[in-house]
């Protein structure tokens, strides 16, 4: 039925292993649903059972996006709960636009419509430990992030630190999106089932072509998923300008209080001039080990300052800057503006040359 009213979502599933917990230790460790990068989807039979049919659909569709979109790798280095948090809401925004039916407390904002999982995550950075308290019990699933061997232990051994267990508090018993998680494990992290480590289990589907074809089987049916527009668009495009990707991340990672006021002055080699008034491929003036050194602006970077301070110097400069402003002082210390006192002297430049100065 859903092969034939969503084929889109119809086809991924078909690409799917589906591995029943039905021994104590995967009970253990696959307390709802969860999946692998190698497609591996693994069900409890209880929580199974809890669900209606429509439920049962989306969480099988919600699973089957996290490896078509490579969540399980993409995650890097970021913090596990948070990525786990922002992809839930990526996947069921994407799931609630296809008419899908979601249980119940299960992360969901319409905001992040046609966003990345990426983009989600540095939204819910603003505000990190905020958005774990909040978002945490709205995640019902497992990711299977570790390699492991045929006996379920991790291959390397530097992953054996990092191992997480099963959630103490968790209980077969209850329903989607009310798992108590560990602090910082988020949908817990957990290692593949013993058992389930054949060669044949361990190969990683082409995800990306397995997504493009269903997209067009779909589109030749009339029944185009929604939601996924930008996304394909991204794999039919390859080649993008790596400079606006790369201003987009640094946009996004840059701390939005490391800012100066766009009236503040800046040397250029003709004079001070608004920064606001600084264009791409024009000179200005820093500092280098104490020395004046002429540099040219490669880009911009925009942001709010949503706090700011105000710094005077004794010769009647006026610096307007944020918090965390950094500050050269005569013994090489950088000092954000926040630690800056009345009296402390600061390195600044003048007529091309570095002097001291009190505020």
């Amino acid at each position: 039925m859903l092969l034939k009213e969503k084929p889109f979502f119809g086809t991924l599933i078909l690409h799917l292993r589906f591995i029943e917990a039905d021994n104590d230790l995967l009970k253990k460790l696959i307390p709802t649903m969860g999946i692998d990068k190698y497609g591996r989807l693994f069900f409890s039979p209880e929580f199974v059972d809890r669900l209606s049919l429509e439920e049962i659909e989306s969480a099988v569709c919600h699973e089957v996006h996290h490896a078509v979109l490579r969540h399980l790798e993409r995650a890097g280095n970021r913090d596990q709960q948070l990525w786990n948090i922002s992809a839930d809401f990526v996947i069921n925004e994407i799931l609630k636009q296809n008419n899908f039916v979601l249980a119940k407390d299960w992360l969901y904002n319409d905001k992040y419509r046609d966003w990345y999982a990426e983009e989600v995550y540095e939204d819910l950075m603003k505000e990190v430990e905020n958005s774990k308290n909040k978002f945490g019990a709205g995640q019902f699933d497992v990711h299977v992030y570790i390699d492991v061997d045929g006996q379920g232990q991790p291959k390397d051994d530097k992953d054996k630190d990092g191992q997480s267990t099963p959630n103490p508090n968790s209980s077969p018993n209850q329903s989607p999106g009310q798992q108590q998680q560990q602090e910082g494990q988020g949908e817990q992290e957990q290692d593949a089932p013993t058992g389930y480590d054949k060669d044949e289990d361990k190969i990683v589907p082409q995800w990306d072509k397995i997504m493009q074809e269903a997209y067009t089987y779909a589109k030749q049916q009339g029944k185009t998923p929604l939601g996924l527009e930008r996304m394909m668009e991204g794999m039919a495009k390859p080649r993008v300008p790596w400079q606006s990707i790369v201003r987009r991340f640094v946009q996004a990672t840059l701390p939005k209080d490391f800012c100066l006021d766009e009236n503040s002055l800046v040397l250029t080699p003709s004079g001070t001039v608004p920064i606001k008034d600084v264009n791409v491929g024009d000179t200005v003036i820093g500092e280098q080990y104490f020395n004046p050194v002429e540099t040219k602006v490669t880009g911009h970077i925009l942001s709010n300052i949503t706090k700011k301070y105000v710094i005077y110097t004794e010769s009647g400069k006026r610096i307007v800057c944020s918090p965390e402003h950094k500050f050269l002082t005569p013994e090489g210390l950088y000092l954000p503006a926040r630690e800056l006192n009345i009296g402390n002297i600061l390195i600044t430049i003048e007529d091309h040359d570095t002097e001291e100065e009190d505020i």
